[in-house]
Parts: C-alpha cells; sequence; structure tokens
C-alpha cells in the first residue's frame, strides 16, 4: 500500500524543518568550519562536535561555504521554506504549498547551478574540491543534496 500523499507532507515537513535547524546551526558555526583531508569517518571521535565536523565534510565537495559565505543563503532560504511549509500544511492551502515546493526545487537547483559554475570558472573552488574531496564524497553528498530536488517534486507531482 502506498503512503498516503498527506503523510508523506507531514514526514517531509519535520524532516525538513529538522535539517534547517541544523543548517541553521551550520550557520551560526560557520567559523569553526575547516578543510582538511581526513574524512570524518576514519576519526575515532566521530561523535565529538559532530555537527561542525559533519558541516566541514560536506565542505569538501563544497568550499565555498567556507571560502564564499553567499552559499549559507541557500541554506537560510530552506530553513524559511520549512518553516512556511509547516504554516500551510497546518492551514491545508496545498495550492500555494505546490507553489512553495517549486520554489523550494528552485532554490536546490540554482545551488546546484552556481556550483557547477563556480567549479568550472574558479580556480581555488575546483581546486579546493580536488584537494580536500574524493571520488564517494562526491557522489554521496551531491546525491545527499539531491533529496531538496527529488523528494519535493515527487511531492508535487503526486498533490491533487
Amino acid at each position: 500500500m502506498a503512503l498516503n500523499i498527506y503523510l508523506c507532507l507531514w514526514i517531509w515537513c519535520i524532516f525538513n524543518i529538522c535539517i534547517g535547524i541544523f543548517e541553521i546551526y551550520g550557520y551560526i558555526n560557520k567559523d569553526n568550519l575547516v578543510l582538511e583531508k581526513e574524512t570524518i569517518w576514519n576519526g575515532d571521535n566521530l561523535f565529538s562536535n559532530f555537527g561542525i565536523k559533519a558541516w566541514s565534510e560536506y565542505c569538501k565537495v563544497d568550499p565555498r561555504y567556507i571560502i564564499k559565505p553567499y552559499v549559507w543563503w541557500f541554506e537560510i532560504i530552506n530553513f524559511i521554506i520549512s518553516l512556511i511549509f509547516l504554516e500551510l500544511l497546518i492551514n491545508k492551502n496545498y495550492d500555494a504549498l505546490k507553489t512553495l515546493i517549486m520554489v523550494s526545487i528552485l532554490n536546490c537547483v540554482i545551488y546546484f547551478v552556481s556550483l557547477i559554475l563556480e567549479y568550472v570558472y574558479d580556480e581555488e573552488v575546483k581546486n579546493k574540491i580536488k584537494m580536500y574531496s574524493q571520488g564517494w564524497m562526491i557522489i554521496i553528498y551531491y546525491l545527499i543534496s539531491s533529496i531538496w530536488i527529488i523528494v519535493p517534486w515527487l511531492l508535487y507531482v503526486n498533490l491533487d
């Protein structure tokens, strides 16, 4: 039996708010992020200061979080979207919710386009990605980030 679309909306809403809180945490602590060759998955103390370590780990595939702070706006926008999403869901305003879902998708698409453009045209971004990331990181971490395109799209096309 397929999950009810409204249950899926609530699951996504709660998940995205939790991620939004983590994004705000990362933004507040952005000065503590570092790029280093060692991956957190090889470290002995994985859960010690995990939040900062996790953000620093993602910075290996997108160093702009450290060197070009404008990229944090994508995270802040996602957090704001998650709060508006909750409001619309509570009020059962599904037409506005569909529009907001498209805005969410657009936010993530612009994030990826900006990453591609900076990788192509900014040697510092390209060099840091090549220096600190590994092939598996690029695949896994970008796939995780693409969830903010895939899940909203699935919600959008299934929302009546």
